[in-house]
């Protein structure tokens, strides 16, 4: 029975099975690349965050205007913002799973970037103020908003 250990502390080096088991890198020029996909997934997953947050904060107003309005195509709305919110979440969900697998190597520097990718992206992306809408993009609050006068 041919078992697999993997250490379960933090090392240094070029040499890391990045998220499959086929894809290792065996020199700096390969393992510069896992470093610039891990943060650019660090990115993405902060930004469709936002998106999501957007289209969900777009999509109680429009859906208040149609109740106000007792509209009848509310229900085609509800059903076009649900698929496009449930896209970005599978999107957001997938990616997060993914960059788990990468920190999960225990590399310091895959750490480093995810740390840091995940730090940028909310700075860009965590204080872009909606308007309308008095939060801002809160990735751990309730996903809900209060609407002002603006």
């Amino acid at each position: 029975m041919d078992m697999m250990y993997s250490q379960l502390y933090f090392y240094m080096g070029t040499r890391v099975k990045y998220i499959f088991k086929n894809l290792e890198t065996q020199n700096a020029g390969t393992y510069s690349l896992a470093l610039v996909v891990t943060f650019l997934m660090s990115l993405a997953i902060e930004g469709l965050n936002f998106l999501r947050y957007h289209l969900q904060a777009s999509a109680y107003s429009q859906l208040n205007e149609l109740i106000e309005k007792k509209d009848a195509s509310i229900y085609t709305l509800s059903c076009k913002i649900r698929f496009m919110i449930s896209i970005t979440y599978f999107l957001s969900i997938f990616l997060s799973y993914m960059l788990m697998l990468a920190v999960m190597t225990f590399n310091g520097g895959i750490f480093l970037v995810t740390v840091l990718g995940l730090t940028i992206g909310y700075m860009i992306f965590g204080f872009i103020r909606k308007r309308k809408y008095t939060k801002i993009y809160n990735p751990e609050g309730d996903k809900c908003c209060a609407e002002v006068d603006g």
